[in-house]
């Protein structure tokens, strides 16, 4: 996607002279006049207590900030403040109220970029922490090539993941949540479709369902376990809190919960927490034995609905 520039083209360049942010009824909006071709990149950063903070970097930019304004409808942020971070570097940094940042998503224009940063939703019951909230669930792969996984019995990933999240679908719905399903019936949308459906439904939690594997040349027996997996620092929380629960009801050996992970729907979906549940391994046959049993999967689907009630507390 990228084309040498004409000879002689000069390099889009920003003077970051004002910026504002103010409440919306989606979240608080920094409104960032910004000329087209500039790069920007958006990012979360959380401290070792949790607190959370958005960095908006600019390149081929100079500070040149004289107003920063705060409108008072603001009620996610508290504080916006900008540096020269280094040669054309300009560092915005954006502090939220309350110390965990729910999420966040960016629109450009030829002359602005947008940000809205999400509120946590408001919970009514701590009891039941996802009555009212909507879930976007998304089983992994899908289609007549796109199978995932396939283990010695010979049942492809994409039926287990679909198997597991209508099972959790019934879960969530039971404790009040309404379900969006990213992926209906044998579809194989593109892994940015995905997101995109998620970013459109206006969700307030991402789960994405799948079965592990790996390479069984030193051993069927070698890995086995559950795991979850996050990009982003909003869903490191949720991604802990599952984790605990699968190990909790499930029994099986603990594989981690690993951070930065580039999946394309979890990397891209930002207005929300994101997390990937790899339940256990396809190419373990015990793993297996245990993904191709209906009971195990319900209890799969509780230990998740129990742990996003967790974390739903906690915020």
């Amino acid at each position: 996607a990228v084309a040498p520039a004409a000879a002689g083209t000069r390099a889009a360049h920003a003077a970051i002279t004002s910026l504002t942010v103010a409440g919306s009824s989606e979240g608080d909006v920094l409104d960032i006049p910004l000329p087209a071709g500039v790069p920007v990149a958006i990012r979360v950063v959380a401290d070792t207590r949790g607190a959370m903070q958005l960095q908006v970097e600019v390149f081929n930019a100079h500070h040149a900030t004289s107003w920063i304004t705060h409108h008072d409808s603001c009620r996610v942020v508290r504080e916006v403040s900008a540096e020269q971070a280094g040669p054309g570097r300009v560092l915005l940094r954006v502090d939220p109220i309350a110390p965990r940042l729910w999420g966040w998503h960016s629109e450009r224009t030829a002359s602005r970029l947008r940000i809205t940063l999400h509120p946590v939703p408001r919970v009514a019951d701590a009891s039941q922490p996802l009555a009212g909230l909507r879930v976007a669930l998304e089983p992994g792969h899908g289609g007549p090539t796109n199978l995932g996984a396939v283990g010695a019995t010979g049942v492809p990933e994409k039926d287990v993941n679909r198997w597991t999240a209508d099972a959790l679908q019934a879960e969530l719905q039971s404790a009040g949540a309404s379900v969006l399903m990213v992926r209906e019936g044998d579809d194989n949308p593109t892994p940015r479709e995905r997101a995109r459906r998620v970013m459109d439904s206006r969700a307030d939690l991402f789960v994405s369902l799948h079965a592990n594997a790996t390479d069984t040349r030193n051993g069927f027996l070698r890995v086995a376990g559950t795991s979850t997996f996050y990009k982003h620092a909003t869903g490191r929380d949720a991604a802990a809190a599952v984790l605990r629960r699968m190990l909790e009801l499930t029994g099986l050996d603990d594989f981690g919960r690993v951070g930065n992970f580039n999946y394309a729907p979890i990397r891209l979906v930002t207005a929300m927490p994101a997390i990937l549940v790899e339940q256990a391994f396809m190419s373990h046959p015990g793993d297996e034995a245990r993904l191709l049993d209906p009971a195990f999967r319900a209890i799969t689907a509780r230990a998740v609905r129990m742990g996003l009630e967790d974390f739903l507390r906690s915020a």
